[in-house]
């Protein structure tokens, strides 16, 4: 395993942590490819009860790494279809179908492709202060890790157009209010309220976990999701956008 996921075990409690903190914990391909592969290894492990995505202090993640995007678009669509959104949309099957209880623990930023991670989880959870939102079009791109799909899902279309039509940030207490996050808790009860509820969601019979995830389904349109992408790989690729993304990294 490379330096760009940190594993812990406690028990039955799986804690994976992006390790990218140089870059806010942004992914590229590279951990998207290390996440998929732990989450394979993962899946199969029958000593697990629980899998916590979790990054630091300053971020859970802020998104995708945008000097790779742009590097790809500049090939073109087929490009970044294939060696961006396809790994993006196989880890994000990976975690939505995972045999047992996921949650994302979001301390600082929560943003963009990072919340889109996050919403792949079962359970989105956060401090008072956490930086939460989609933000894409601050940027004048779209969602392209589900974002159209998994937050009207979880909070409704109105709201869901006001995240991402705004571009703004809410905190975690917000987003526990209107029920993106599951709570939130002030910063210093975060891992004590965090382990109290993996402690509760693992220690039950694994089987049965997964049956009731699989009875209640997914929040995820793997169709739709797969059709936002398509759009966002053909809108990156022109003349425009790449006129923005050409703005980031360019040292």
């Amino acid at each position: 395993m490379t330096d760009l996921l940190i594993e812990r075990r406690d028990g039955a409690i799986v804690y994976l942590g992006f390790n990218r903190p140089d870059k806010r914990n942004a992914y590229n391909i590279e951990l998207i490819a290390e996440l998929n592969s732990r989450l394979r290894q993962l899946s199969r492990d029958t000593d697990i009860g629980v899998l916590i995505l979790h990054g630091d202090a300053k971020a859970f993640c802020s998104g995708g790494d945008l000097k790779q995007v742009r590097t790809l678009a500049e090939i073109g669509a087929e490009a970044l279809r294939d060696q961006w959104f396809k790994p993006l949309m196989e880890m994000t099957r990976r975690l939505v179908t995972f045999p047992v209880p996921t949650i994302a623990a979001v301390r600082g930023a929560a943003l963009a492709g990072g919340l889109e991670i996050a919403l792949c989880c079962d359970f989105l959870v956060a401090t008072d202060d956490a930086k939460i939102g989609d933000q894409h079009i601050n940027h004048g791109l779209i969602p392209g890790g589900g974002a159209t799909e998994t937050i009207v899902n979880r909070i409704g279309a109105q709201r869901a157009k006001d995240l991402i039509l705004t571009g703004r940030r809410i905190s975690g207490t917000e987003a526990a209010r209107i029920g993106l996050a599951l709570w939130s808790v002030p910063d210093e009860s975060f891992d004590e309220a965090l382990n109290t509820f993996a402690v509760q969601l693992s220690d039950k019979r694994r089987e049965a976990s997964r049956l009731v995830k699989m009875l209640i389904g997914p929040e995820h349109d793997f169709d739709g999701i797969a059709q936002e992408q398509d759009v966002a790989a053909y809108d990156m690729s022109g003349d425009e956008i790449l006129t923005i993304l050409r703005g980031f990294g360019s040292d």
